[in-house]
């Protein structure tokens, strides 16, 4: 919290092993008030025009070059089982790909 400027912003993400711990928000105030989320998917997915604009915008990013996806490893999709050993051992980096 200490490396935020007054009234920046922290956002987590990526809570895939489970819930995070709480937060005490007083103590927030010492950092000068930065704002605290996390990610929600769902909100983004709720509304249809809302979630096909944000996809459009998300590929047009792709296509750009703008946005790149970190691919750390592929398998074949007859290794999925290898695959989730790997990622339930936290031995994947980015994404992970199954190639059919």
């Amino acid at each position: 919290m200490r490396s935020l400027a007054p009234f920046g912003v922290m956002v987590s993400y990526g809570q895939a092993s489970g819930e995070i711990d709480p937060i005490e928000p007083r103590p927030l105030s010492r950092y000068g008030s930065p704002l605290f989320t996390r990610a929600n998917v769902d909100w983004h997915i709720a509304d249809t025009p809302t979630y096909h604009n944000s996809a459009a915008e998300v590929f047009d990013l792709i296509r750009s070059g703008t946005l790149v996806a970190n691919i750390g490893q592929r398998f074949p999709l007859t290794s999925v089982a290898e695959a989730h050993r790997q990622a339930e051992t936290r031995a994947t980096r980015g994404s992970t790909l199954l190639i059919v």
